[in-house]
């Protein structure tokens, strides 16, 4: 049924049809409603089974906006998971990506639903952090088009209204200074896990909620500060996959704000590795924490003033040539 392009796979449009059209898709829809909802024990196929169905179901409406209108409107059912929740997770993720008008359709109650489901802590179960995945999906469903503001504006709301109780342990000042020691351990317990996967997930969904959104960014600043974020970014113990989150973030809410361009400590921090770059460099070969930066941008923080007496004033504390990843230790 599939095809692999550039690393990707691809459902064959033919037989996608045929899946759709014989009947296979209505089955498998009935199944998943009718056994998600319960809670089956380990030993049982039923978990396995409902998780190859859900994958399956995501290959037939991957591209195809007829498929997806069908999942669309089972999602209220779909919400209800017990079994296979990070698969239903993938799935919703599928159905919203580049159909922004299904998006646009999305209630603020399913909405909240989602959000309750990604947010709310399971103590049998990590696998509902990965409805974060969809979430993120649905504020922004194409790359090449903006986020849907009213999206991000009812998501950002419903974030703080919530995070005291649900992400006190993560935002707090003393797990944000355990960030870099969390994301190091590579202990295999569930509570590190799980701990991991949170700190990833709420950093990458914290970014999205800032793409053009000037009061997400300005709320954002007072839980990762740039000081954190280039710890993370640059310490090499961490692995990249880990670090990607972070430097998305640092994109959304800090190089692309205004106000915090402004602030002395980013201007210094990026102009001293920019410096290092050489002239022949491409993207790919640029530091992990430059590759949000194009070309164009690049010259503009080349051209940033230095006239700050913060800046003056910490570069002569420095020496001539140190890179990021020294000036903050």
């Amino acid at each position: 049924m599939v095809k692999k392009d550039n690393m990707n796979i691809v459902p064959r449009r033919r037989i996608q049809m045929l899946a759709y059209t014989s009947g296979i898709f209505s089955a498998l829809m009935v199944y998943v409603l009718k056994f998600s909802q319960g809670v089956y024990h380990a030993n049982t196929n039923q978990p396995q089974l409902l998780n190859r169905a859900f994958k399956f179901l995501q290959l037939i409406c991957r591209g195809n906006k007829m498929v997806k209108a069908k999942i669309f409107v089972s999602i209220p059912q779909l919400l209800k998971v017990r079994t296979g929740v990070a698969a239903v997770a993938h799935l919703l993720a599928e159905v919203f990506e580049k159909n922004r008008e299904l998006c646009l359709r999305m209630s603020n109650n399913d909405i909240e639903c989602m959000y309750t489901l990604a947010s709310t802590y399971h103590s049998d179960n990590s696998e509902y952090l990965d409805f974060f995945i969809a979430i993120t999906v649905l504020m922004k469903p194409d790359t090449a088009e903006p986020s849907i503001f009213i999206h991000q504006k009812f998501i950002f709301q419903l974030f703080l209204d919530s995070y005291h109780d649900c992400f006190s342990d993560v935002l707090s000042s003393e797990g944000i200074s355990n960030a870099v020691n969390l994301l190091k351990e590579s202990s295999q317990k569930d509570e590190v896990i799980y701990a991991q996967n949170k700190l990833l997930h709420l950093t990458e969904f914290l970014a999205a909620c800032s793409e053009r959104y000037q009061f997400a960014k300005d709320k954002c600043c007072e839980f990762f500060s740039l000081h954190h974020l280039i710890n993370i970014i640059t310490n090499n113990e961490i692995a990249k996959n880990f670090q990607k989150p972070f430097v998305y973030f640092l994109e959304q809410v800090y190089l692309r704000n205004k106000r915090q361009l402004k602030h002395s400590l980013l201007i210094m921090s990026l102009k001293q590795v920019v410096s290092q770059l050489q002239d022949n460099e491409t993207s790919e070969s640029r530091p992990l924490y430059l590759l949000c930066l194009d070309d164009e941008q690049l010259e503009e923080v080349k051209e940033l003033p230095e006239d700050d007496e913060e800046i003056q004033e910490m570069k002569k504390k420095m020496k001539t040539g140190k890179i990021l990843s020294l000036i903050f230790l």
